[in-house]
């Protein structure tokens, strides 16, 4: 073969390798191949994000960022991501970025909430989860952020406002019937409160501190039948110690319904080897002397005297132990403390 054809098959062979690299379908094929590819490693950032692992999420989503600059998934958990190492800077860049991409969603309006908030920019916070959650009324994550940020701005009748309108369209939403009884609470709305802890319940029978707290907002609202019968499950539950608060707001409904001894079994009981609380030796001063056990009340008095010897409440309980003990030496002493303090 001569010179010449070879001169000739060399420029034939790399005419079409040039070709080939400029072929448009399949540097479209490319461009899709590297798409999918961000795609899969986007959702397992995600799982990794949602799972705890930060570090490998990051990490993750770096990648998809590489393979596909457009991918606005990509740039809305590098926020997440930034939010939660605490990195504000870098994530009001990645919310740019996405922003820059031209497609609006709610998404982008909720992290700027959280951006704003984090920047303890009250107003702005409220105002970014009000456009996510005007764009998408059907997402509790954006309702449960624009209330807070709400009540965190101190717009607290319009919080409950909202609240009041949405609560019966997540009627099966825990967080939304708990926010509901919160705010109430705040707004010193006893019997609504404890109305909307009541439904907190019955989706969430097992979960102790709601009971709890359910168990508080119904004794503020004057129901200590129903306080008891919320609150004594706690004593059931398995691998669950109940709180001081929640054992002495059990022990007060049930001083309430006149059930002494059953309130001194659970205050013996929660005691242990810890030393009881002032709130604790005031309820077992009451229930012993309404379970005639007048020595017992008058030594619970005194402990409730000595943890708070300021307090007239304390003073006037062992006054009236004192009292019936048969002490009226101690019943006058107290008495006259009483009144010279107050």
């Amino acid at each position: 073969m001569s010179l010449r054809v070879l001169a000739m098959l060399a420029t034939v062979l790399l005419a079409g390798c040039a070709e080939l690299k400029k072929n448009p379908a399949r540097q479209e094929a490319q461009a899709r191949w590297e798409q999918m590819r961000a795609k899969v490693k986007l959702q397992l950032a995600e799982r990794n994000f949602d799972s705890g692992q930060i570090e490998d999420a990051l990490k993750l989503d770096q990648e998809v960022l590489a393979l596909d600059p457009n991918s606005l998934g990509g740039y809305l958990l590098m926020a997440r991501i930034r939010l939660e190492r605490g990195q504000t800077a870098e994530a009001e860049a990645a919310l740019d970025a996405a922003a820059g991409l031209g497609r609006a969603v709610p998404e982008l309006d909720y992290l700027r909430g959280m951006l704003a908030e984090r920047r303890e920019q009250r107003s702005d916070a409220v105002s970014w989860y009000k456009r996510a959650y005007d764009a998408q009324t059907n997402e509790a994550d954006y309702l449960l952020a624009y209330v807070e940020a709400m009540l965190a701005a101190e717009d607290t009748a319009p919080a409950l406002e909202l609240l009041r309108k949405r609560e019966r369209d997540f009627e099966q939403d825990v967080r939304v019937q708990l926010l509901f009884g919160r705010t109430l609470v705040l707004l010193g709305r006893h019997r609504e409160s404890s109305d909307a802890y009541l439904s907190v319940i019955r989706l969430a029978p097992n979960a102790a501190l709601l009971r709890e707290e359910t168990g508080l907002a119904l004794l503020a609202a004057g129901r200590a039948s129903e306080a008891q019968a919320v609150l004594e499950p706690l004593l059931d539950l398995p691998n669950v110690k109940p709180s001081t608060p929640a054992l002495e707001a059990l022990a007060s409904a049930l001083v309430q319904m006149n059930q002494p001894q059953r309130a001194i079994d659970v205050l013996e009981d929660a005691a242990g080897s810890e030393p009881r609380s002032f709130a604790a030796c005031l309820l077992l001063g009451k229930a012993y002397l309404l379970a005639n056990r007048a020595p017992a009340a008058r030594q619970a008095a005194r402990q409730a005297c000595d943890l708070k010897p300021e307090s007239a409440q304390a003073r006037l309980l062992l006054a009236c132990c004192a009292l019936a003990a048969g002490d009226r030496d101690e019943a006058i002493a107290a008495a006259q403390d009483l009144i010279a303090a107050d």
